[in-house]
């Protein structure tokens, strides 16, 4: 299981409870790119080279920032008109091909340009499932249920063929959500569909669909000493031809380009007293620390993902997987808390059922056996706080999975305040779409695409269900105005303020980190200019014009904390100088 450990220091902050804000010191906003001969043989060079989305931002950035002449806005007007019509041509190739995936992503970036009107992204997805009728994979299906749960409306025939392929699965949820849309119609259920959902799995099942996952990393060397290193953890499968979840740190060293040593990766079904099977990696995603394994062996269950699976706080929860290699073994708790902000993007469920190493990757089940979840995480200075990656968080990416390879989200390169219902927008990241847009530091974020975003939560989720869509529109206040600008985005980096640290002033780095805005006064002297409510600086009591000069400034590589020690004169404290130490993980979950 991965541990967090909250760094120590004078001021000790819970990871879960930081609340960042960010930005790099930007004194003044980007300008917009002048309009000239070099404007338009960049419009040009994009062009060649078939970058119409780059092309339609940059044109759209120039009509709302710079005053044009007539024969200028005639130029400019002329290439983004090209941008358009060629990916409107792309649509069409897309369609005629059947690239339905390409297709749906060009429909939604030309409606986002609001080019596309009376087209119907639903039907899309209703094709992309349908392309894969033959092989009834498990992304065909997951992707026939984000149609249903979109506001589709297939015929009766259609939803007694799905409900087949649902059947033979193990698609539960799915199957649920067929025989729902049935009666809705007042159209016959068919008794194999009744009967099947009828039989409700057992513990018996979830236990059989739950496997030990082993990684063999060789041999370490301590102390002149050699000691088996091994990685266990557990997962559990998804597809009956052998498809299965984990976590990515259990098998990181399977993929990770750092890694250089021994490495081999096998898998074992309860009660099996034979040779583990070896497995390979298929697809993984660091940021939400996921992983999918194919294998060949039987699988004797499958889970389903039931993306609307509603649980309070309190409600009884159960986790199955081989911690310390003990398999099979189940244990129980309630959800302590939900909504955490423990990864950089998404949430977390906090639950106090025990658990330890190798529960890593398992289901986190309710007491009507819903997959809520996946184990994922402990602090392990505490007792019963555990942490599982919620089912609707991972469900609409699981066919991304299958593609193969590391799977990234889209980002706009923003740092937002989350705070009286608003996102504010507290840095810009250099070179980002949202740089290149010309978002600037105080505009106040309102949506994407007319999908209204308060939270910051809310925010990620619209960027996880563009499925590969780069091209949006983003809704802004400025200064009291309203505007939208169209964004290019491009995926998002590792860790994007470890790629900035080594370079960047770090006068506009306290703010992303300990959740304050700070000037500089003089060599490695500041005065703090703004406190955001809930941050570290917040809670460690530091107010506006507080004097403080650093004296250690230092990125801590193996525990991913910056550390900062500063001498400083508190306001509140009556301006004696103290020394304080606070350290800070640098996996925001604050940026988009």
């Amino acid at each position: 299981m991965k541990k967090f450990f909250p760094f120590p220091s004078l001021f000790l902050f819970s990871l879960f409870a930081f609340l960042g804000a960010s930005c790099l010191t930007q004194e003044a906003p980007p300008e917009a790119p002048a309009f000239n001969e070099a404007l338009l043989k960049r419009l040009d060079d994009a062009l060649e080279r078939e970058d119409y989305r780059l092309v339609l931002q940059d044109t759209d950035r120039v009509f709302r920032d710079i005053e044009l002449s007539p024969e200028g806005s005639e130029a400019v007007e002329s290439r983004a008109a090209l941008a358009e019509e060629r990916l409107r041509a792309n649509l069409q190739t897309a369609l005629e091909a059947g690239d339905y995936p390409a297709a749906l992503i060009y429909l939604r970036e030309l409606q986002a340009l609001g080019e596309a009107e009376g087209e119907d992204p639903g039907e899309l997805l209703f094709k992309m499932a349908d392309a894969a009728e033959e092989d009834r994979r498990v992304p065909a299906l997951l992707t026939f249920q984000s149609y249903l749960l979109g506001g589709g409306d297939p015929g009766e025939e259609d939803l007694r063929r799905y409900g087949g392929y649902a059947m033979e699965e193990g698609q539960r949820y799915l199957l649920e959500l067929i025989v729902s849309r049935l009666r809705e119609g007042s159209l016959e259920v068919p008794e194999s569909f009744e009967a099947y959902l009828d039989r409700k799995p057992g513990m018996g099942d979830y236990l059989s669909g739950t496997v030990t996952i082993w990684v063999n990393r060789g041999y370490r060397i301590e102390r002149g000493m050699g000691y088996a290193d091994r990685v266990i953890g557990s997962g559990f499968f998804i597809d009956r031809r052998g498809y299965l979840l984990t976590n990515y740190h259990v098998i990181e060293s399977q993929v990770s380009t750092e890694y250089k040593g021994y490495s081999r990766l096998y898998v074992r079904l309860p009660g099996d007293r034979g040779d583990r099977i070896p497995a390979e990696v298929v697809g993984w995603d660091p940021v939400f620390d996921l992983a999918l394994l194919k294998t060949v062996m039987p699988v004797p269950f499958v889970f389903s993902f039931d993306v609307n699976q509603r649980f309070d706080v309190g409600e009884r929860v159960y986790a199955i997987g081989s911690p310390g290699g003990l398999e099979n073994t189940v244990t129980s708790g309630i959800v302590s808390a939900r909504g955490r902000s423990l990864l950089e993007m998404g949430e977390a469920i906090q639950v106090d059922a025990p658990l330890n190493g190798g529960n890593s990757g398992g289901p986190l089940l309710n007491a009507e056996g819903g997959l809520l979840g996946v184990v994922f995480a402990k602090i392990p200075q505490f007792e019963g706080i555990n942490f599982a990656i919620p089912t609707d968080w991972i469900a609409g990416r699981i066919p991304e999975f299958y593609q193969g390879g590391r799977q990234t989200a889209l980002w706009l390169g923003l740092s937002l305040y989350d705070g009286d219902g608003r996102l504010e927008v507290i840095y810009v990241f250099p070179n980002s779409p949202a740089e290149m847009a010309g978002i600037r530091r105080g505009d106040v974020l309102t949506e994407f695409n007319g999908r209204p975003a308060s939270r910051i939560r809310e925010a990620q989720r619209i960027l996880l269900e563009l499925r590969g869509q780069r091209l949006v529109r983003g809704g802004f206040i400025r200064e009291g105005e309203t505007f939208y600008a169209l964004l290019n985005l491009d995926a998002r980096p590792d860790i994007p303020v470890k790629t900035i640290f080594r370079h960047a002033p770090m006068a506009g780095l306290f703010a992303p980190l300990f959740g304050m805005q700070v000037e500089a006064a003089g060599r490695r002297s500041y005065v703090v200019k703004r406190v955001f409510p809930g941050s570290p600086a917040d809670e460690g009591g530091f107010s506006e014009n507080d004097p403080f000069v650093v004296s250690r400034w230092e990125l801590v590589e193996d525990a991913e904390a910056v550390i900062l020690q500063m001498r400083i004169k508190k306001r509140k404290a009556g301006f004696i100088e103290s020394v304080i130490q606070l350290a800070a993980w640098i996996k925001l979950s604050n940026v988009i």
